[in-house]
């Protein structure tokens, strides 16, 4: 890819994030509102840019001239470029390229965690990508406590759980939250071995913590990149043929 720089684009269930790369440096993280201040403070147009994009939607939300790589595009025959994926084409592609980052540089038996409006939890090895989970995110089972007339929500951390049997209402909800949250989550770790847990998204040190505190999963290697959606688009940019 022979482009100065390249931006890369999440468009996620409630965020939508971009990045801009020179050579291998991130210069910024943006939101999508602010593209048009980016492609001024850096003088980004058709010649010096190349765009690539992923999308949970099956449309692009971006209108622009510069040339732009629809990572959807990629997928075919139960492939990603040369990753072999054993699931179905509904696969959202964030879980995708991020698997696909992992497998070009690593090539381990690793779960790649990304929880952000869901909890996705998917495994990738040296074979390619094997499947996974789509779990509710912290938030949305935060709003389910809205629907009770005498209870409220709460915001919790790690270090706010109590060990012993809550007694009051609040606690009772702080911890209920806290274990509705995480249990799944060590419960398909413990189910699934791998030798790295890969973490990103936006609770990602609540997890760091529950899982650093679960002794069944001390010996993994635990990795935290909340770059990984750009690193990972970066990278796809480089592997196809200049446009």
């Amino acid at each position: 890819m022979n482009k100065k720089y390249i931006c890369t684009f999440d468009y996620g269930n409630t965020k939508e994030k971009g990045a801009v790369f020179h050579q291998e440096k991130l210069l910024k993280e943006f939101s999508l509102k602010e593209f048009s201040q980016i492609i001024q403070e850096f003088n980004l147009n058709v010649k010096n840019t190349v765009i690539i994009e992923c999308s949970v939607k099956s449309h692009t939300r971006l209108k622009t001239n510069i040339p732009t790589i629809n990572v959807k595009e990629l997928f075919k025959n139960k492939k990603f470029l040369e990753m072999k994926v054993d699931y179905a084409e509904t696969l959202g592609m964030d879980r995708l390229v991020q698997a696909f980052y992992h497998y070009q540089n690593e090539q381990t038996n690793a779960a790649i965690i990304d929880s952000g409006t869901f909890t996705t939890i998917d495994f990738v090895d040296e074979n390619g990508f094997k499947g996974g989970f789509i779990l509710p995110g912290l938030e949305a089972l935060k709003k389910n406590y809205q629907k009770g007339d005498l209870l409220k929500s709460h915001d919790i951390s790690y270090t706010t759980i109590e060990e012993d049997l809550p007694k009051e209402t609040d606690s009772a909800m702080k911890n209920g939250l806290h274990f509705s949250f995480i249990s799944p989550i060590i419960d398909i770790l413990k189910s699934f071995n791998t030798s790295e847990i890969i973490l990103t998204g936006g609770n990602t040190e609540y997890i760091k913590s529950a899982i650093e505190n679960n002794s069944s999963l001390k010996e993994r290697k635990l990795i935290i990149d909340n770059q990984l959606i750009h690193k990972s688009l970066k990278l796809i940019s480089e592997r196809v043929e200049d446009i």
